[in-house]
């Protein structure tokens, strides 16, 4: 089954298409490497969160704006016959880094409350990114699909930074933020199984 937040990509190009032709006399590369400052951004946004919960709102806004400037890139290059080896290579890596920054910052903030679920959603994270792209040893397409794919991980954080937020105002003691490591743990073993599946049939 071919499921995942990916395949809403072109609706999402076609609602920002509006801010190709403000970046014309932009690089696209320059698009992708500020991923790096503002994933950094991100990352600490969501480290000092558990100590100030209104981050968590703050962190929904800058996500969106992550989700804005990682597909601008391509849109310009494309638009304006810009594309290259090295933005091609810029486009996977500086959204690989960003997550590793953001990863990490989350693992240090909540390791003492769950520790266990912080590992596992680390590991499952890298291997879904790595049966993804393992195809292209092999001459085949890139693998996108999965609930918890690059695109859904994020997506997912906007939901549970919501609903942790509100269940802080509420005075809850379920934590929010345990339950989204439990998702990323669970559907990502589904997605590295899934983009496993599409490799070996391709």
């Amino acid at each position: 089954m071919d499921f995942g937040l990916y395949t809403l990509k072109m609706p999402f190009r076609k609602l920002i298409s509006w801010l190709v032709p403000l970046c014309q006399n932009i690089s696209p590369n320059w698009i992708s490497i500020w991923l790096l400052p503002w994933g950094l951004v991100i990352a600490a946004n969501y480290y000092y969160a558990p100590q100030f919960p209104v981050l968590y709102l703050l962190g929904v806004f800058l996500i969106l704006i992550r989700f804005v400037i990682a597909t601008l890139d391509g849109m310009v290059a494309i638009e304006y016959k810009k594309s290259s080896a090295e933005g091609e290579l810029l486009n996977r890596i500086t959204p690989e880094i960003a997550d590793v920054m953001m990863l990490l910052a989350l693992l240090a903030a909540h390791r003492g409350d769950f520790p266990i679920w912080c590992e596992l959603a680390i590991f499952t994270a890298w291997l879904s990114s790595f049966f993804g792209l393992i195809g292209l040893a092999a001459g085949r397409a890139i693998q996108s699909v999965g609930p918890v794919g690059q695109t859904d991980r994020l997506a997912a954080l906007v939901v549970f930074s919501l609903l942790e937020y509100g269940r802080r105002q509420l005075g809850s003691d379920f934590n929010m933020m345990h339950l989204f490591f439990e998702w990323l743990v669970v559907g990502g073993l589904i997605t590295i199984v899934l983009r496993c599946q599409r490799n070996f049939r391709s």
